[in-house]
């Protein structure tokens, strides 16, 4: 039943989301094409109304895919389908289990689409190319890091992140549809409050650890060079701490919704 929910759940969300990937495939593919015309003053305002079509799409992707991840969640649970979702038999944890696999299958994708297109969209363009080489050239340097292993930890750094966000808000909806009115209002408070507070407890963790740590400390006080492994470990770190954070999200959004749901 479970795998029955996850396609539903996922053919839903792609509906929409897969056209923004279309789109931005298009457009990165015709940015890609008309940066391989020179001398032409006509293909290079195409170009750059192409690309910035690409961008926008782009963007688009991993909106839309939190979007229509958090309206498929409250429309199931809390509007007028929610009295079929509750009717079949299934646990309330298991539902959520599919609303959460779904959003970070199509969250997964959105960021790999995002990745190819813009990979796309700059592969001919000399300038933008350069900039990017040297900051990670740079920057795997600084870290000790070969370029494939600084790109995947970027990803995985964006992917965690989004996924917190999208926690977030199944949270934020959960919470805010206990109280009985401004339902939605309040869903949005507090999911914005609940970001405040991880960032807190993040930047806490990071005091934290300057206590112990005379380079994190320095890092946090002064402009002064610090060791490289200590910036590699940071980065791992906050990877890490994110994970944590959708695990506890995760297992606080599960046992809410357990505890009883107010339909609309």
């Amino acid at each position: 039943m479970l795998m029955k929910l996850l396609k539903y759940d996922l053919r839903w969300i792609y509906k929409v989301v897969a056209v923004f990937y279309c789109l931005a495939l298009f457009f990165s593919i015709t940015s890609f094409c008309l940066s391989n015309v020179e001398n032409s003053v006509l293909f290079s305002i195409l170009y750059n109304v192409s690309n910035g079509f690409a961008l926008a799409m782009v963007a688009n992707c991993i909106i839309n895919c939190l979007i229509r991840a958090w309206v498929r969640f409250r429309n199931n649970i809390y509007k007028d389908e929610a009295y079929l979702t509750h009717t079949i038999p299934v646990s309330r944890s298991k539902i959520y289990l599919s609303k959460v696999l779904a959003a970070i299958i199509c969250m997964f994708t959105s960021v790999a689409v995002s990745a190819f297109c813009l990979f796309v969209c700059y592969y001919n363009n000399e300038s933008i190319a350069d900039i990017l080489k040297t900051l990670f050239d740079s920057a795997s340097d600084t870290l000790s890091l070969s370029a494939f292993w600084l790109f995947a930890v970027f990803l995985a750094e964006i992917f965690f992140q989004l996924v917190f966000i999208l926690l977030l808000g199944y949270n934020g909806i959960i919470l805010g549809h206990k109280s009985n009115k401004n339902k939605m209002l309040n869903s949005i408070i507090i999911g914005f409050a609940m970001y405040m507070i991880f960032n807190m407890v993040s930047v806490t963790a990071v005091f934290a650890a300057g206590l112990f740590s005379n380079q994190i400390m320095n890092l946090i006080k002064t402009s002064d060079a610090i060791d490289t492994s200590v910036l590699k470990d940071l980065l791992l770190c906050a990877i890490a701490l994110y994970a944590v954070y959708n695990v506890v999200l995760y297992i606080m959004g599960s046992k809410l919704l357990k505890k009883g749901v107010d339909i609309e």
